[in-house]
């Protein structure tokens, strides 16, 4: 997906070699720092963080163009504060209905200024597409030492009763040290709906 100043989006055919127009973000929407993902896949959904100053909260903000290609205008599905402090994320994903986000921060209940975590949102679905993430999210604290390379896509799959999730780990430019992959296992389903920490764990 690539876009331009009046926040046109191109969609970038591989077989054609064609570029193809498909419809615009809305009004306020970031066009350089945002990061996609695909639901059902045939509908992007766009994910950024920015400040509302006017109540001192991060806010995240999430388009989506419905899950057609065409010329008409995509739609937030998502744009309120969230009770995150120093909150960013490096990657995000869709499991099982939900938006996944790869994040640092601190949210509720947690001592630290900032850790490092996952960010779990349920996706409000109607008709088969994405119309909204549900705010009563859920996390899973992680090592500190987890720092996702920014914009880097996740492998996700099913082992046994567990979800894994490799990302590339950002900050690995040496060339005598290779670099480094991220593998974080979530041993069950119940871990999704809480909030919970692998942190001193064999996960």
């Amino acid at each position: 997906m690539g876009g331009n100043e009046s926040k046109n989006i191109y969609v970038y055919n591989l077989e054609t070699d064609k570029w193809t127009k498909a419809g615009e973000l809305p009004l306020f929407h970031l066009v350089t720092e945002q990061i996609n993902c695909v639901y059902n896949e045939r509908q992007t959904i766009t994910a950024y963080v920015q400040v509302d100053f006017e109540v001192n909260k991060f806010m995240i903000c999430a388009a989506s163009n419905g899950g057609v290609y065409d010329d008409k205008p995509w739609t937030w599905v998502f744009r309120e504060t969230i009770d995150i402090e120093n909150f960013h994320f490096k990657s995000i994903t869709i499991i099982e209905n939900k938006m996944i986000f790869l994040a640092r921060g601190r949210p509720r209940d947690v001592q630290e200024q900032c850790c490092s975590f996952i960010l779990i949102m349920p996706l409000i679905i109607k008709d088969g597409v994405v119309t909204g993430l549900d705010k009563n999210y859920k996390y899973i604290k992680l090592d500190p030492v987890v720092y996702p390379e920014f914009k880097t896509k996740p492998f996700v799959q099913r082992q046994n009763d567990s979800t894994v999730i490799q990302v590339l780990q950002e900050n690995n430019f040496s060339d005598t040290f290779p670099r480094q992959l991220l593998e974080i296992t979530v041993p069950d389903d119940e871990f999704w709906d809480k909030d919970s920490s692998l942190i001193d764990t064999k996960f």
